[in-house]
C-alpha cells in the first residue's frame, strides 16, 4: 500500500485524539489523520472527500455519534465508520450498527489496543467488498449475453434474479416487473410446480423438466427446464437457479398428432358402441363425453325429431350450468331454429347476439351465458332423425377441424340411435310382460305398507308408457280425509302436505263415487284442479313445478266388502291414455286394494299387542326402579359418581334407551356420567333418527344441580310411565347431592375457621413489627434523600415490607368467610366490567390490552355474591394471566352463555401456559413459579369461588400459546321454574 492512509479522528478531547493518533501510528506509519473539532469542520471534509475511514465519538458538544454516521453514509455509503467512545450504551450501540456502524470500540486504556485491529478489518472487509463487486459485475455481463433463459429464485417461489433472454421469453415488459411477481404465478398447473420441486430438493438436479407458463399477456407456452438445487454447509436449501427453452411449436406439433390419434381412437369406440347399442339414452350419453375430449364445450345435447308430434325430445343434455331445457324436456319444433334453416347441412352461429331474430329458444340458451353454436344433423338413409348440438361461452368457438370431428360422430351416432330404437321397442314388449308378474307378486310379499306403496306405485308407472306421475291417497275416517302415502314424479315434500276433502279435485271425485275416472286433455284436468282449495292449489302447483298435467286416470282402491280405502291416480304431461290402459289398471288396483287392506290389519293388531305388552312392561320396571333406589339408599359411603353411574345404568336397562347422561354440580365441577345401549354389538339402525329429552335435577330449595338427557328413538317418545321412573332416581340424586353438599360445607367450615384464627393470629404479631420496620425506612428515606448510594438498600426495605403487608392482609382474606349479609343480587357482565374497569389503574393494564367478550343472547346472567370479593377475583386472574404473558399480547376475560344452572367466566392469557407437573398445585397456598410472587393469589381465588358455591378449574390452550382459567358460579334462579312434559 503506497498510499497513505486517510482519517477523519471526530473528537473533542485531544488527549483522546492523541492516544487514537499514537496506537494507530504503530500499525500504519503512513497516517493522515485530520481531526474533526466543529460542524464547520466536517461539512468541509465532506465536501473535500478523499478519506478511507470515519473515526468518531458519541457524545460531541455540539452533535452526537448517531448524527455523525447518518451523515457520513448519506453522503459515502461505502465509507466505513468506527465509534469510539466510553459514555455509550449497549442500546446505542445496537442501534448504531442497525444504520450502517461497522465498528464499536470502548473508550478506555484497556480497549485502545484493540483500535488498529479493529481499523484492519473494517479495510478489509471493504477491500473485499469491492472485490465481490467487481466479481458480480463480470458475472452479471455473463450473465446477461446468455442466449437461453436464467434465473435463479428463492424455495418460496421469489424471483432472486433474471437475464434479458427469460423476460423475452415471457414477454415482461422489464425486469423490475417480472422480478416482482411469484413464480407461483407463472405456472399454469401449480401441481406440477410442486412436482418440479419435490424432486429438485430430492434429486439435487432435474434435467428437461417440461411445463407450461403463463406470459405477461396471457400466452401459454411450453418450456423445457434444466434446474439445480443449492444448499448450504448444513444442507439448507439456499436457492433454486436454472435455464429454460421456450418449445411451443414443438409442443403443438406433438399435441396435432394426439389429438388425431383420439379422434380416430374415439370414432372406433363409437363403432364398437353402434354393435352393443341397446339404450337410446347410454349411447347419446356416451357420445357426449367422449366427443368433449376432442371438443370442449360448456353444454352438449341430442336431440331427435317426432314430426308426428311437431316435438323435439331432448334425448341427453351434458352441462354444468342451471338449465330448464334439461335431459327429457319436450319442444315445440316451431320453436327450435334449425327447422328454419337447411335440416340436413351442418350450421355454425359464431356469435348468438349477433342475430338479428334469435329464436325463444337461442334467447333462453343466450341468457344462460352462451355464445356460439355448432349443430350436426344425424341422418340415416336420407331421413333426418334427430341433432347433435354444442354450444360454447366463447363467441366463434369452433374450428374448422373440430367441426368436422362433429360431423363424423354425427353420421356414426345417428346409425346407433336408430339401432337402439329398434331395440328399445322389443324390450319395452318384454319388460310390460315382466312388470305385471312383479307386481302381482310385489302386493303379497311384504307386511310393509310404505314399501308395498311405493312398490305398487312405481311398478303400475312403469307399466304404463304414457304415465310420468303417479300418486296413491288412503283415507283417514277420524279426519275425513284423503292423505297422501306415495307418490313418483312429484316434488315429496310439498305433496305430502296436501290433505283432499271427499269431492275435491280427481281423487276426492273418485272417492265420493267409488267409480273410474279418465281426463283425456288439458283442459278437462285442469276444470278438476280448479276444484282445489287455495291452500292445495299452491301445494300442487309446487309438487308439480307449475308443469302442466294433459291425462290422468284415477281408480277407487275398494276392498272384497266394497269399501272405498283410497284412490290411485296416474298422470301424463305429454301424451293422452287410452280405455284399454284404464281397462288394465282396474284389476290391478283391485289387487292392490285388498293387499293394502290387509296389510292395516296387520298393522292394527300388532299395534295393540304392543300396547299391552308396554303397560305390563312399565308396571314391572317401576317396581324395579323402587327397589334399586332401596338398594343404593343403603349403600354406605357412595360417591356421587357411583350414585350417578348406578342411576344410569337402571335407566338404560329399564327404559331401554339408546343413551343415558347424568350431568351433577359437584365442589370439583360438573361431573357427567354417561350409560349407554350402543356398543359394537348392539349398534342403533342410522335410519332410526333420535331424540333427547332434559330433566332437571333440582334441591329441596329449588336451586338446580344437574340434569338427566334421555336419547330415545324419536318414533317411540317418552311415555307418562317413563317419567314417573325417571322423576323417581331424579329425587333419589338430589337428595343424595344435598346430603353430601351438606356435609362438605361443614366440613370447609370447620377447616376455614381454623385457617382464619390461624391467620387472625399471626396477622396481629407481624403488623406491629412491619408497621415500626416501615415507620424507620420512611424516617431513613427522609434522612438520607441526598445520599444516592443508600436509595438502592432503603427501596429494597420498602419493597420487602409492602411484600410483607400484602402477604398478612391475603392470609387474612383467606381465613375470613363470605358473610350472607354481603351477598346481593348481582349481574356477572357488570360485575365483570367494573372489575375489568378497577384492574385498568394497574402498571400492568398498560402494556397487556384485555377484551371483554359478552354472550350475545342467553337465559339469565344474575347470580348472588360479594360483589368486592368476586371484583378480586377478576382483579387476581387478570394481575396472574398478565404476569406470565409477554407485553402486548392481548387477554381475553369471556363471560360464557349459562350452562347447567351455572355462570360461567373465562381469563384466557397467549403467555407461556403451565408445566404438567405443576397443574395439580397451583391453588395450594404459598405454591408459586415466580421469583418474586408469594403463592396466595389463586389460593384466595379459589377460596372465594367455593364460599359462593362454585368452582374453579386451569388448563392450558390447545393449541398453544397460553393458559386458561375458567369460572363457575351458581346462576340465580328464576322465579317460576319451566316444568317439563312426557315426549318433551
Amino acid at each position: 500500500m503506497n498510499q497513505p492512509l486517510r482519517i477523519l479522528l471526530i473528537d473533542d478531547n485531544p488527549d483522546d485524539r492523541l492516544l487514537v493518533r499514537r496506537e494507530l501510528e504503530k500499525v500504519f506509519p503512513r497516517l493522515q489523520v485530520e481531526p474533526i473539532l466543529d460542524e464547520q469542520g466536517l461539512t468541509r471534509a465532506l465536501a473535500a472527500g478523499g478519506f478511507a475511514l470515519v473515526i468518531t465519538d458519541y457524545h460531541l458538544h455540539w452533535t452526537n455519534g448517531l448524527a455523525i454516521l447518518q451523515a457520513i453514509k448519506t453522503r459515502y455509503p461505502d465509507c466505513p465508520v468506527i465509534m469510539l467512545t466510553g459514555s455509550g450504551t449497549e442500546e446505542i450501540a445496537v442501534e448504531a450498527m442497525k444504520a450502517g456502524l461497522d465498528d464499536y470500540v470502548i473508550k478506555s486504556p484497556r480497549h485502545y489496543s484493540r483500535l488498529p485491529v479493529a481499523v484492519q478489518g473494517v479495510l478489509e472487509r471493504v477491500r473485499q467488498r469491492q472485490a465481490v463487486q467487481e466479481a458480480e459485475a463480470q458475472y452479471r455481463r455473463l450473465f446477461e449475453d446468455v442466449p437461453i433463459g436464467l434465473w435463479r429464485t428463492t424455495p418460496e417461489g421469489r424471483f432472486l434474479d433474471v437475464n434479458t433472454a427469460y423476460i423475452q421469453m415471457l414477454g415482461y415488459p422489464d425486469r423490475e416487473t417480472l422480478m416482482a411477481s411469484c413464480t407461483d404465478t407463472l405456472w399454469v398447473h401449480p401441481q406440477d410446480r410442486q412436482y418440479w420441486k419435490d424432486r429438485l430438493e430430492r434429486e439435487g438436479v432435474v434435467c428437461n423438466f417440461e411445463g407450461e407458463l403463463r406470459c405477461w399477456d396471457g400466452r401459454v407456452i411450453w418450456t423445457r427446464s434444466n434446474s439445480r438445487c443449492v444448499r448450504d454447509k448444513e444442507g439448507r436449501v439456499l436457492y433454486y437457479e436454472g435455464s429454460e427453452e421456450d418449445i411451443t411449436a414443438q409442443k403443438q406439433r406433438e399435441e396435432a398428432l394426439q389429438r388425431y390419434a383420439k379422434r380416430l381412437e374415439m370414432l372406433r369406440e363409437i363403432d364398437q358402441a353402434i354393435l352393443t347399442a341397446r339404450s337410446l339414452d347410454s349411447v347419446a350419453w356416451d357420445v357426449l363425453q367422449r366427443i368433449q375430449v376432442l371438443i370442449p364445450y360448456q353444454r352438449g345435447s341430442v336431440v331427435l325429431f317426432d314430426f308426428a308430434a311437431q316435438e323435439a325430445i331432448l334425448l341427453a343434455t351434458h352441462t354444468r350450468r342451471e338449465t330448464r331445457w334439461g335431459t327429457g324436456a319436450r319442444i315445440p319444433l316451431d320453436m327450435l331454429w334449425i327447422m328454419k334453416e337447411r335440416l340436413q347441412k351442418v350450421f355454425v352461429i359464431e356469435d348468438i347476439r349477433a342475430l338479428s331474430h334469435p329464436s325463444p329458444i337461442m334467447q333462453a340458451l343466450q341468457k344462460e351465458g352462451l355464445r356460439s353454436v355448432l349443430s350436426v344433423p344425424l341422418v340415416v338413409q336420407e331421413q333426418l332423425i334427430g341433432a347433435l348440438n354444442l354450444w360454447s361461452d366463447q363467441p366463434d368457438a369452433f374450428s374448422s377441424e373440430q367441426v368436422e370431428i362433429a360431423a363424423d360422430v354425427a353420421s356414426s351416432l345417428a346409425i346407433a340411435l336408430q339401432q337402439a330404437r329398434l331395440y328399445t321397442a322389443m324390450q319395452q314388449e318384454q319388460d310390460r310382460l315382466k312388470l305385471l308378474v312383479d307386481i302381482a307378486t310385489g302386493t303379497i310379499s311384504t307386511l310393509d305398507l310404505e314399501s308395498l306403496l311405493d312398490h305398487l306405485l312405481r311398478r303400475l308407472v312403469d307399466i304404463t308408457p304414457a304415465a310420468d306421475i303417479g300418486v296413491i291417497f288412503l283415507y283417514d275416517s277420524q279426519t275425513r280425509m284423503l292423505i297422501p302415502q306415495a307418490c313418483v314424479g312429484f316434488d315429496e315434500e310439498a305433496f305430502k302436505q296436501m290433505r283432499l276433502r271427499p269431492g275435491e279435485t280427481i281423487s276426492g271425485t273418485v272417492l265420493q263415487t267409488g267409480r273410474p275416472l279418465l281426463t283425456k286433455s288439458r283442459e278437462e284436468t285442469a276444470r278438476f284442479q280448479a276444484a282445489l282449495r287455495p291452500a292445495n292449489a299452491r301445494l300442487f302447483r309446487q309438487a308439480t313445478r307449475g308443469i302442466p298435467i294433459q291425462s290422468v286416470i284415477c281408480l277407487p282402491l275398494q276392498t272384497l266388502d266394497q269399501q272405498t280405502i283410497g284412490t290411485l291416480a296416474l298422470g301424463s304431461s305429454h301424451s293422452s291414455f287410452h280405455e284399454e290402459e284404464l281397462f288394465l289398471l282396474e284389476g290391478l288396483a283391485a289387487q292392490a286394494a285388498v293387499a293394502i287392506h290387509n296389510v292395516q290389519l296387520y298393522r292394527q293388531i300388532r299395534q295393540h299387542a304392543a300396547e299391552l305388552e308396554q303397560r305390563e312392561y312399565m308396571l314391572l320396571h317401576r317396581q324395579e326402579a323402587l327397589q334399586a333406589v332401596y338398594q343404593m339408599a343403603t349403600t354406605i359411603n357412595a360417591s356421587s359418581s357411583d350414585i350417578c353411574a348406578q342411576v344410569a345404568e337402571h335407566l338404560v336397562r329399564l327404559l331401554q334407551v339408546p343413551r343415558v347422561e347424568i350431568e351433577c354440580q359437584e365442589r370439583g365441577g360438573l361431573q357427567t356420567v354417561s350409560r349407554s345401549l350402543l356398543t359394537e354389538e348392539n349398534t342403533w339402525p342410522e335410519e332410526a333418527p333420535l331424540s333427547t329429552a332434559d330433566i332437571p335435577i333440582k334441591t329441596g330449595t329449588g336451586q338446580r344441580i344437574g340434569r338427566i338427557r334421555i336419547t330415545y328413538p324419536a318414533a317411540q317418545p317418552l311415555t307418562e310411565e317413563g317419567y314417573q321412573l325417571i322423576e323417581i332416581f331424579v329425587r333419589y340424586i338430589a337428595y343424595e347431592m344435598e346430603r353430601q353438599a351438606l356435609e362438605e360445607q361443614l366440613q370447609r367450615a370447620r377447616e376455614m375457621e381454623v385457617i382464619g384464627r390461624l391467620a387472625a393470629g399471626v396477622a396481629h404479631e407481624v403488623r406491629n413489627p412491619l408497621n415500626a420496620i416501615l415507620a424507620v425506612s420512611e424516617a431513613l428515606f427522609q434522612d438520607l434523600a441526598d445520599r444516592p448510594e443508600y436509595q438502592p438498600y432503603l427501596t429494597h426495605i420498602r419493597t420487602q415490607v409492602d411484600r410483607l403487608a400484602v402477604l398478612m392482609r391475603d392470609l387474612l382474606e383467606l381465613g375470613r368467610p363470605v358473610q350472607t349479609t354481603h351477598l346481593h343480587r348481582e349481574s356477572l357482565p357488570a360485575l365483570c366490567a367494573s372489575a375489568l374497569e378497577l384492574w385498568q389503574q394497574s402498571p400492568l393494564a398498560q402494556t397487556h390490552p384485555v377484551h371483554l367478550v359478552q354472550p350475545a343472547e342467553g337465559g339469565s346472567l344474575e347470580l348472588r355474591a360479594d360483589r368486592a370479593r368476586l371484583q378480586q377475583v377478576v382483579m387476581n386472574l387478570l394481575d396472574n394471566a398478565a404476569q406470565h404473558s409477554p407485553p402486548e399480547r392481548e387477554i381475553t376475560l369471556a363471560i360464557l352463555p349459562p350452562a347447567g344452572g351455572m355462570l360461567r367466566v373465562q381469563v384466557i392469557d397467549q403467555g407461556t401456559g403451565i408445566a404438567a407437573e405443576h397443574l395439580p398445585h397451583i391453588f395450594e397456598p404459598f405454591f408459586t413459579t415466580r421469583r418474586k410472587g408469594i403463592g396466595l393469589g389463586l389460593s384466595l381465588v379459589k377460596h372465594i369461588v367455593e364460599a359462593h358455591g362454585g368452582t374453579i378449574r386451569v388448563w392450558n390452550n390447545t393449541p398453544p400459546p397460553g393458559c386458561t382459567v375458567e369460572i363457575r358460579l351458581p346462576q340465580l334462579e328464576e322465579t317460576h321454574e319451566t316444568a317439563y312434559s312426557p315426549g318433551g
